[in-house]
């Protein structure tokens, strides 16, 4: 079906993601407060800053310590500007709240290393890649074997379209910690950019086995296993994906890519119509169920698809 061919929609990296500190403090010492504000127990987004608020008002906490509730304050404002597909709310309040709290991190801590990883994650959010980077490169002078900090800097150069540093940064992590599976999945993503599928899956499948429940490790190598039109497996991925993470509409939308590709239109209909059940202002699932409403030669269902595509600005 070469003119109603389906698109996929690449399931990338993890473009930004919660990044939550653990303070210099003894196991038993810690305070409920402590363990909610740093991630070690789960919590609502409401309940983590409300913690980490309580945290910075008391009195005879440590400057290091401070910084490190201010991270994981910023980090949590910045997790509520984000929808799930990783694109912003555009609360300005909660972005603005956020760099102020990086800032004050670094104020407090100015020589570790994490508290300029915090504002360079503040940077990348908002879109300042070069700026993001040079805190990174703070960040890496002050701690080299930092695998995290050449991570996070190999996500902004791939934000800025550098491949090649971003491999190079995500190799230098993955040399620092092979076991690094976060490391492994943005190498993979990177390669996939390059249309490097082979190499992308061998880091796929090596994150994988890392990290088994990982839904976004499984949809990256669906799309590389498309790429390389063994559309088989990509399905076999996607099942893992929705497996993992049923409400993902992506998945349902590259699942039904696949099924498209192997001219099961009814399946792949069926999946760009769950996607739209999740997500309704999901254009690419429109204009693909569109595409394959006409390759049944269903005119008329395929016009309203591609119509509605078109509002949403596919």
């Amino acid at each position: 079906m070469s003119s109603t061919k389906v698109r996929r929609v690449i399931a990338g990296a993890i473009l930004i993601a919660t990044m939550l500190f653990i303070p210099d403090l003894a196991g038993a010492q810690q305070s409920q407060n402590w363990k909610w504000c740093s991630g070690q127990e789960w919590t609502s987004r409401d309940q983590r800053l409300a913690a980490c608020t309580a945290i910075i008002g008391t009195d005879g906490e440590t400057p290091a310590n401070l910084a490190v509730a201010y991270c994981n304050r910023g980090s949590t404002y910045l997790d509520k500007s984000f929808t799930h597909l990783g694109k912003l709310h555009r609360d300005q309040v909660d972005l603005d709240r956020a760099m102020a709290d990086f800032n004050e991190a670094v104020r407090l801590d100015p020589g570790r290393h994490r508290s300029l990883i915090c504002r360079a994650y503040g940077y990348y959010a908002v879109g300042d890649f070069d700026q993001a980077i040079a805190s990174y490169d703070q960040a890496i002078s002050v701690e080299s074997k930092s695998a995290e900090a050449f991570v996070a800097r190999g996500i902004a150069y791939l934000a800025k379209g550098n491949l090649d540093r971003a491999i190079t940064d995500y190799s230098e992590a993955i040399r620092l910690n092979p076991n690094f599976a976060l490391a492994l999945q943005h190498r993979g993503f990177a390669y996939s950019s390059k249309k490097d599928y082979t190499l992308a899956i061998t880091d796929l499948d090596a994150a994988i086995r890392l990290d088994a429940k990982n839904a976004a490790l499984f949809l990256s190598r669906c799309n590389a296993h498309f790429a390389m039109k063994d559309f088989d497996r990509a399905v076999a991925d996607c099942n893992d994906a929705i497996r993992l993470d049923p409400k993902r509409a992506l998945a349902y939308v590259n699942r039904g890519s696949a099924y498209g590709a192997k001219r099961d239109y009814d399946q792949a209909i069926a999946d760009f119509s769950e996607a739209i059940r999740l997500e309704p202002n999901l254009s690419v699932a429109y204009m693909n169920r569109g595409r394959a409403f006409s390759a049944k030669g269903e005119a008329q269902r395929a016009k309203a698809d591609f119509d509605h595509a078109k509002r949403l600005g596919q």
